[in-house]
């Protein structure tokens, strides 16, 4: 196994599982006070995580985590969030429901195999990446450089889809996506409630 490799996918969890330790933190007021009085603090996290041997065995039971789900967790690791638009998070979940029921065969196409020779989609993935850049900086790097490390096989998986994806972070963006659309269908309805309010004139 190459040192790259094993360097990635060890960093990748202990970012991951450190801003997911940072998120039950930011819970307390008193630690959420403590992280913006000294933000540094914060990157000590994923220090702790990989020194406790967490991030080991987190990779050797869920393997690899993907250059977007890095990307996300240091964004949730620095700032407690990420906000992305809807209509961007509904395709990521589509896209990895089609992605996945592919890989475990459990439909007629095979969209995970085309990872292995993604040239025939490769305008469409470029496009995509362009397009998540434009509407997050810190996502469209992501891709980027996942794009950069599948050209010079630098990861453990050889298939395109691995880069970009992984069930973790597909989970995160499904949570997001249904948040979202319900606090859309929340405010729809209320705004449906609302009557106009007759107008009064003074009586002369």
């Amino acid at each position: 196994m190459r040192v790259p490799a094993d360097l990635i996918g060890l960093a990748g969890h202990a970012l991951f599982w450190a801003a997911m330790l940072s998120l039950l933190l930011r819970r307390s007021s008193r630690m959420t006070a403590i992280l913006a009085r000294f933000p540094w603090l914060v990157w000590l996290l994923p220090v702790l995580v990989g020194a406790s041997g967490l991030a080991w065995v987190m990779r050797g039971v869920f393997s690899d985590l993907s250059l977007t789900g890095m990307g996300v967790a240091a964004c949730l690791l620095a700032q407690g969030k990420i906000k992305l638009p809807t209509w961007l998070l509904t395709c990521w979940v589509l896209f990895g429901v089609a992605l996945y029921v592919s890989a475990l065969g459990l439909a007629k196409w095979d969209l995970y195999s085309i990872g292995y020779d993604p040239q025939v989609l490769l305008v469409m993935v470029l496009f995509w990446v362009i397009l998540n850049g434009l509407t997050h900086t810190v996502l469209g790097w992501s891709l980027a450089i996942a794009m950069l490390l599948y050209a010079g096989r630098w990861l453990d998986s050889i298939n395109l889809w691995d880069h970009l994806l992984d069930p973790f972070t597909w989970l995160i963006f499904s949570i997001m996506c249904i948040r979202q659309w319900l606090v859309w269908w929340r405010n729809r309805k209320n705004k449906s409630k609302v009557k106009p309010e007759l107008a009064e004139y003074p009586v002369e």
